[in-house]
C-alpha cells in the first residue's frame, strides 16, 4: 500500500531488527521511536496536501498526534491486529509511566501502545503495514475533525 504521499518517505532505520530483537526492546523505547515516526508521517502528509499557513499546519498536526486521537485510532482497528501486534500493544499499554502530562490516563496508555506498535513495525521493516496503520489513524482524525469531535 505504498501511496504517492509516502513514496520516498525518509526511514533510515527501517528493517533494522529481527522479530526476536524487536520483542526484547522495552515498550516505551518502541513508543519513543513510534512517536517520531508518526509525527514525521503526519507532517509529511499535511505538507503534501492543500497549502496551509504554518500555524494551521501545526494545529492540524497536533490534532492528529495527540494522545486522544492515537488512542481512538488504536481502539478503532484493534480487532484487525495480528496476534503479534496485539502482544506488542498489550505490553506497551501495560507499561508503567512515571507521570502523565495532561489528559485521560487511559488515552495515554492506548496512545503509547499505538506508538509502540509503529516503532515495532518500523524496526522490523514492515513498511506496508506501518503505512496502513498510520494512514488509518490519519484518516480517522480527519473524519473526527470534520464531524467536530475532539
Amino acid at each position: 500500500m505504498s501511496s504517492e504521499l509516502t513514496k520516498g518517505f525518509f526511514l533510515p532505520g527501517l528493517g533494522r531488527l529481527d522479530p526476536f530483537r524487536a520483542c526484547q526492546m522495552h515498550p516505551l523505547a518502541l513508543a519513543y521511536l513510534g512517536d517520531a515516526i508518526f509525527e514525521l508521517y503526519v507532517r509529511d502528509r499535511l505538507l503534501m496536501g492543500v497549502p496551509l499557513p504554518t500555524a494551521e499546519l501545526h494545529r492540524q498536526a497536533v490534532m492528529r498526534v495527540q494522545a486522544a486521537s492515537q488512542a481512538a485510532a488504536l481502539r478503532a482497528f484493534s480487532d484487525r491486529l495480528t496476534n503479534e501486534e496485539t502482544d506488542v500493544v498489550r505490553r506497551a499499554r501495560n507499561a508503567r509511566f512515571s507521570s502523565y502530562r495532561h489528559g485521560d490516563p487511559a488515552d495515554h496508555h492506548y496512545s503509547t501502545a499505538f506508538e509502540a506498535l509503529l516503532g515495532y513495525l518500523y524496526l522490523l521493516g514492515r513498511q506496508e503495514r506501518l503505512e496502513q496503520l498510520m494512514e488509518a489513524a490519519f484518516e480517522l482524525a480527519e473524519r473526527q475533525e470534520d464531524r467536530g469531535e475532539p
